[in-house]
This record gives structure tokens, C-alpha cells and sequence, in this order.
């Protein structure tokens, strides 16, 4: 009996070893599939916003106006891009500090001879979050709520669209982007630096 006792009472010290070694590496497992679940979703919502804001102003119509695209399109984002004026639960907070979304108009150049290049006709800004330059739609242009150029009477930024001189002159583009700053949500994001951080990009062109 003190032998079967003493059997028992090793095994359950053996687990409870194999329990401590094993807890924080399935805690860092857990959390880790956490993070990076919201971080796909969040990118999931930035790319539909884009994709969406492209597409429905690219097929704009009267009435309606960019900024009404912009307005529905961010207030469909909500939770992940929020300005606090969605009437969906979970939407009442702004979070305009974390985001930036800028539509931009690209046209031809139309007093310039054949091929017409292509310039930034309009802009419009929502949100004041960082943004890289280097990845803009129009680097040169300013973070106003509102930007036009008529390229009769000006000389219009040049879009940084990569091979954007081989689309045939004479049309319009409509462009979407998102800038966002992640942030993790569990402490291992914190605990690891900035694996989980970062600033999220994504753009759509129609």
C-alpha cells in the first residue's frame, strides 16, 4: 500500500512539473494565435474599405459625393476604423488618432499633347494618423482635408503609381488608401517588442 502511494504521489508531482514547464509556452501559444487573429482581421477591414471606397466612387453619381463615400465606407469599418459617428454598437468612440483615409482623383493632364500624362486632380483626407510618404498615391501632396489641382491653370502632382504611363490617356482613377497604426491587444504584443506593431497600408485603385 506505502508503495502504490508512493507511486501515486510521484506521478502527480511529475505533472505538476511538466504542468509548470508547459503552462507558459501554451499561454504564448494562445496569445500568439490571439494577436495574430485581430491582426489578419484588421487588415481583412482596411482592405474591404479601400476596395469598397475605390469601387463606389469610381461609379459616383449625383447626388451623392466623395464625401458621403468616405463617411459610409469608414463608418462600415467600425469597430477597427471608427470616427465615432456610426450608429453600430461597439462604434460610438472615435479612434481618428490611430487611422488616415485619403481618396485621390487621378486624370489626364489635358494641356499636354498626346499621351497625356497622368496627374492628382483631387484629394480628400479623413483621420490623423501617420502615414509613409513613400507609399502615398501623391507624396507631394499636403494632409489637408482637401486638396484640387486643374491642370489648365497649374502644374498638378505626378501619382506614384507604378506603370501608370501604360494605361491608355483620357481616363479617370479613383484611388483608396488606408493608413493604420496596430497595436496589440494581449501583453505578449508588448512583451515581444514590435513584432505585433506596426503601421498597416493598404490601397485600392478603380
Amino acid at each position: 500500500m506505502k508503495i502504490l502511494t508512493s507511486i501515486l504521489g510521484s506521478s502527480r508531482a511529475q505533472a505538476l512539473v511538466e504542468l509548470t514547464l508547459f503552462f507558459p509556452m501554451l499561454l504564448m501559444l494562445s496569445l500568439g494565435a490571439v494577436e495574430i487573429g485581430n491582426l489578419i482581421y484588421t487588415y481583412q477591414v482596411i482592405h474591404h474599405l479601400t476596395a469598397q471606397g475605390a469601387n463606389i466612387a469610381a461609379r459616383l453619381s449625383p447626388p451623392t459625393t466623395v464625401d458621403d463615400v468616405m463617411n459610409k465606407v469608414i463608418d462600415a469599418a467600425c469597430p477597427v476604423v471608427s470616427q465615432g459617428t456610426s450608429s453600430l454598437p461597439g462604434c460610438e468612440t472615435s479612434n481618428i488618432s490611430k487611422w488616415r483615409v485619403i481618396y485621390t482623383e487621378i486624370g489626364s493632364d489635358t494641356s499636354a499633347p498626346t499621351p497625356q500624362p497622368y496627374v492628382i486632380k483631387e484629394q480628400r483626407v479623413v483621420g490623423t494618423g501617420g502615414v509613409d510618404n513613400g507609399k502615398r498615391v501623391c507624396p507631394s501632396c499636403d494632409l489637408a482635408p482637401t486638396f484640387s489641382c486643374d491642370p489648365k491653370t497649374a502644374s498638378c502632382p505626378v501619382p506614384n503609381v507604378p506603370n501608370i504611363a501604360s494605361i491608355g490617356s483620357g481616363q479617370s482613377l479613383y484611388a483608396f488608401e488606408v493608413f493604420y497604426d496596430y497595436k496589440p491587444i494581449t501583453f505578449l504584443g508588448n512583451f515581444v517588442g514590435n513584432t505585433f506593431a506596426g503601421k498597416l497600408y493598404e490601397r485600392s485603385i478603380f
